[in-house]
């Protein structure tokens, strides 16, 4: 598998038909456990010392005759444990085969060696998990059963504005408002509770830890949202502002209408729908030139005149459908950029003005 590498060598290998007395002695003389068994260049097996020991120990009378091979190792798989461990170190092996990229043996690692790098591997990746955390733009908290503080993020510490030194200490103690000890008792997720700390305005996730089907802890997840109920403050003051312009701009008896930098209908008020005996779908979303086009304004429309020369521009305008006479004032609104954004139209009815003119007149 070629999992781990052999950082020392080692310098004995033995041939399978050698005398198991001689071999306690070399083992012994180069401060060796084990030794590999090969032959042609094939891994067979491996002779432990302790393995080797025992055999003459027992086989007593045919000690001076056993061989290497009687009493060798010879079920000598790879390592396969990773990080996670589920497939672990097999049992009774005091050495691994070593594997290339294409399964073939090329050599052996020791338990201690295996165990070893599965340590350094280990303790990376435990590393790398706590950077995450450390990273991580929200605050963490855990607490262990008993309630006490057992983690905290660096996010967590600014937020909370302590230092270290509450690593340890009962969660009840040090925010005993938090409500986080209660988790451990009930079990139960809570999620968006609003905690006001230092002044600002804390949301928190919090969840019991369970390891195998037992609680043992708390966890909870925490973020700052003091500058976002700011900004959904402001955001409900304009929506505010908004509902009272609509209820200036309905309640005026002159019609109003609204547009765009391209001519288009924004909205007009019922005054204005009053006037002309046409409703919104007749100038929301379509050129107000177009009216005069279709014959609904007599001369050419005064909004598109002030969008066009950017200045206010008042004049009388004949209404056919309703065969109003009006007065029209069209007043551009300029953005930051001094060009025209808006135009703000007023229409007054000066039918009855006119009316009244006529009649002095005739009298």
């Amino acid at each position: 598998m070629g999992v781990f590498k052999i950082s020392n060598p080692c310098p004995v290998q033995l041939n399978p038909d050698q005398p198991i007395s001689e071999i306690i002695d070399l083992l012994i003389a180069n401060k060796l456990c084990f030794a590999p068994v090969i032959k042609d260049q094939v891994l067979l097996g491996i002779l432990s010392l302790a393995t080797a020991l025992k055999w003459t120990r027992s086989n007593e009378p045919l000690k001076n005759q056993g061989k290497v091979k009687d009493a060798m190792q010879t079920k000598i798989g790879p390592y396969q444990g990773g990080l996670d461990g589920k497939e672990g170190f097999p049992e009774g092996n005091c050495a691994f085969s070593r594997e290339d990229s294409q399964g073939n043996s090329d050599g052996l690692i020791t338990f201690k060696e295996a165990f070893t790098n599965l340590t350094q591997k280990m303790t990376t990746q435990n590393e790398f998990n706590q950077a995450i955390l450390e990273s991580a733009p929200v605050g963490i908290i855990a607490l262990n059963a008993l309630g006490e503080i057992i983690f905290m993020n660096k996010e967590a510490y600014r937020l909370l504005s302590v230092d270290s030194n509450i690593i340890g200490k009962p969660m009840k103690l040090v925010f005993p408002v938090s409500g986080l000890t209660n988790i451990i008792e009930t079990g139960l997720t809570e999620f968006g509770q609003k905690l006001v700390v230092n002044g600002r305005t804390i949301i928190s996730n919090r969840s019991p830890i369970i390891l195998n089907d037992n609680i043992c802890g708390a966890v909870a997840i925490f973020q700052d949202i003091t500058e976002l109920e700011n900004i959904s403050s402001q955001l409900a003051s304009v929506k505010q502002l908004n509902l009272e312009l609509d209820a200036i701009i309905e309640s005026s008896f002159d019609g109003v209408m609204i547009t765009n930098q391209e001519g288009v209908g924004i909205r007009i008020n019922q005054a204005l729908a009053r006037l002309t005996g046409l409703d919104a779908t007749n100038f929301e979303g379509k050129l107000i030139d177009d009216l005069f086009v279709k014959g609904i304004f007599e001369y050419e429309s005064i909004t598109i005149k002030a969008l066009r020369e950017g200045r206010t521009i008042t004049n009388v305008q004949k209404v056919s459908t309703t065969g109003k006479e009006v007065l029209v004032t069209g007043n551009p609104i300029f953005d930051i950029e001094g060009k025209v954004h808006r135009v703000v139209t007023n229409v007054r009815d000066i039918s009855e003005l006119q009316n009244l003119k006529e009649k002095l007149k005739e009298s």
